[in-house]
């Protein structure tokens, strides 16, 4: 599934079918085959494959824009897909991942997945460094996790069978696998493969937040309650309260654990509110 290039609608296509037509506007849409960034060598390194920062030629979008800035984002991802249909640069690949990546979420996020999965396709059809692949793969399988299609899911993971030695993009991977786990109810090796607390583990960026919300999951599902509201805590301190019930809100992870949390907070303030009370009362009672 790809992109139509001409009206952005979400269609079958066979890489290489040249006869493919959109069936919405009639427009030829096949998908041309990867080409090599001219300067990349291979060192990963210096490969930048950091998605919270909007890349060069679209720092004007903001880090994480909105589904307000879409317009915008599709005409710089058209942009970008037709640069790399040449000779191109890392930079230009970095530049369609993070378009693509950050277009697919205001899909997701707008409850659109079949078009959240035809940008990122659209994508990694013409993606050759495998970093940025891997990085759409892992996105993708996430996708198809959360529309409960564990069997594409694991379709997508197996093109990443093996490691490609960037800490941040495997992260990102690890993450997706530890999912599907989570959706096929294998909770135990979910806690194994992330561990059950975020200290001693270096998952960074992005995937960081979600690998715990995956762990909280995972814990409350257990019947670990205690160990899940601990950890929802500590996430909290380092995530940030508002972000995280974001992102639980975003995902629908760690539901039990976020009511519980809001019910504690809510019988603290009860008491706080209580203890004021008596201490005014007990002030102008000597006044």
């Amino acid at each position: 599934m790809i992109e139509c290039a001409a009206c952005h609608q979400p269609i079958a296509v066979q890489r290489g079918d040249e006869a493919a037509k959109c069936p919405a506007c009639g427009a030829p849409s096949a998908a041309p085959p990867p080409v090599m960034p001219v300067d990349f060598d291979g060192d990963l390194d210096r490969l930048p494959v950091d998605l919270r920062r909007a890349p060069a030629r679209v720092e004007d979008l903001g880090d994480r824009p909105g589904a307000p800035r879409l317009p915008r984002l599709r005409e710089a991802f058209e942009e970008a897909k037709a640069t790399l249909g040449g000779p191109h640069l890392v930079a230009d690949e970095l530049r369609a991942t993070w378009l693509a990546a950050t277009i697919a979420r205001i899909r997701g996020a707008t409850g659109d997945p079949v078009r959240e999965r035809a940008v990122l396709e659209a994508a990694l059809a013409q993606l050759a460094v495998p970093a940025y692949r891997a990085l759409v793969i892992a996105r993708l399988a996430r996708s198809a996790a959360f529309a409960g299609h564990v069997e594409l899911a694991d379709q997508w993971l197996s093109l990443v069978a093996e490691p490609i030695e960037i800490g941040a993009v495997d992260d990102d991977v690890t993450v997706a696998r530890a999912l599907l786990l989570l959706k096929r109810g294998r909770l135990a090796e979910v806690i194994e493969l992330l561990g059950d607390d975020d200290e001693g583990h270096d998952f960074a960026g992005l995937v960081r937040p979600f690998a715990d919300l995956l762990r909280i999951d995972a814990l409350e599902r257990s019947r670990r309650g205690y160990a899940a509201y601990v950890l929802y805590r500590k996430a909290i301190k380092r995530h940030g309260a508002i972000p995280l019930q974001g992102l639980v809100m975003y995902y629908r992870l760690g539901m039990a654990t976020r009511r519980r949390i809001l019910a504690t907070g809510f019988v603290v303030m009860l008491v706080i509110v209580a203890l004021l009370a008596v201490a005014y009362r007990l002030a102008t009672d000597r006044g």
